[in-house]
């Protein structure tokens, strides 16, 4: 029993000497993040990240229309977009972007190896209806909707995304796959996009967001966000961009959006799996205790 006893509690000695280095800078996949960072609010949202992107619909019979998480290093093909005012039921918001600041931090200091990228691509926002909103756009609401991150320590991006470089978005290995969460707008309508402000011209949006797998998937698997409705994310992004003409006026006929920026929001897990071990040791040592008494 006493050797028991002396396993358990070497394993959670163990387990706590860890305990400096999760609070000190985690680095998965080839991204480094420090999990203290002190612009992080609320306490539980330790991973802020900032992106550019490029985005545009496509037409619910395109091939790019019907990509999803499991097309791993595929890009949603600029040559599908239609205008954005002919954008309408079954028509899929689709594109791709870069994430370039992390906690405060550019690609020199949260690349483990650098040069770096770090992009992604989305798609399968559907289009299934418009809001009942008296905003003066029209304002969609969305079924659906996935995102890719990779990582690919090769090269940097360059420039911003623009429709010049689409294939370097989807390049080296998938760092996290995630599917977007239908939940309830300020109307109480389902939707898995929603316009914060503005509509499918010009405005701000939000997303819910579960990841399902890539390298990164053990530190964000959380469910820190309840959104509208009941369901629970993992992150909360929000983001804007324009559709406009050549002098920044917003058009009807433009096929892709400008200036698209955004932020994306998570609680990370450290090391998962010394929290597992602390843990079982934690366990394991109440059910000893429980038999010797």
């Amino acid at each position: 029993m006493r050797n028991i006893y002396k396993a358990l509690l070497t394993g959670i000695a163990l387990s706590c000497s860890a305990a400096p280095a999760l609070a000190g800078s985690v680095s998965v996949g080839g991204v480094t993040w420090d999990p203290d960072f002190s612009q992080a609010f609320p306490p539980l949202d330790d991973f802020t990240a900032q992106t550019k992107f490029a985005q545009w619909y496509v037409g619910a019979a395109t091939p790019t229309a019907g990509l999803g998480v499991g097309n791993i290093g595929v890009v949603p093909n600029p040559a599908d977009a239609i205008a954005v005012g002919a954008a309408g039921v079954g028509d899929v918001l689709v594109g791709y972007g870069i994430i370039d600041v992390i906690n405060g931090t550019g690609e020199v200091d949260f690349c483990t190896n650098y040069p770096c990228r770090l992009t992604y691509t989305f798609g399968g926002f559907a289009i299934t209806g418009l809001s009942a909103s008296l905003n003066p756009q029209p304002r969609p609401l969305f079924s659906g909707g996935w995102v890719n991150f990779y990582l690919d320590d090769t090269a940097p991006f360059v420039g911003n995304p623009n429709l010049t470089n689409p294939s370097e978005a989807a390049t080296g290995n998938l760092w996290l796959s995630a599917n977007a969460e239908s939940f309830l707008n300020d109307l109480g309508e389902a939707t898995t996009l929603n316009f914060l402000e503005g509509g499918i011209f010009t405005g701000s949006a939000e997303a819910f967001l579960s990841v399902i797998g890539g390298a990164a998937f053990g530190n964000f698997d959380t469910d820190v966000f309840t959104a509208p409705g009941g369901a629970v994310a993992d992150f909360l992004y929000s983001g804007n961009a324009s559709f406009t003409n050549a002098s920044g006026q917003l058009d009807p006929t433009a096929m892709y959006s400008t200036n698209g920026n955004g932020q994306l929001r998570g609680d990370s897990i450290p090391e998962p799996g010394i929290l597992f071990l602390f843990g079982a040791g934690l366990v394991g040592l109440g059910v000893m205790r429980k038999k010797a008494a």
